[in-house]
């Protein structure tokens, strides 16, 4: 699989008791500098929504579950909304 998107190696690592994958489906304004738009919403799918710490563009020192829980909850209602309005 990573090699079929791109990878030219892999690193095997210890396994972790937990860990927050961040990073991998950028947050951004424009399609060329991520993958998801302030909504969590993929610039190139349509109607496809991304829920999770991926959005972000790095991790901080903290913690991240409260920081995903707060965007998922913006993003319900966003969705919410569109549903409603038949937006998606």
């Amino acid at each position: 699989m990573y090699r079929a998107v791109g990878a030219v190696g892999t690193y095997r690592t210890a396994p972790h008791p937990s860990t927050h994958n961040l990073g991998t489906c950028r947050m951004s304004e424009r399609p060329e500098d991520g993958v998801v738009d302030n909504w969590g919403r993929a610039h190139e799918v349509p109607d496809l929504f991304v829920s999770d710490g991926s959005q972000f563009t790095s991790g901080a020192a903290a913690d991240p579950t409260l920081t995903i829980v707060s965007l998922v909850n913006q993003q319900a209602e966003h969705l919410t909304e569109a549903l409603r309005t038949g937006e998606i």
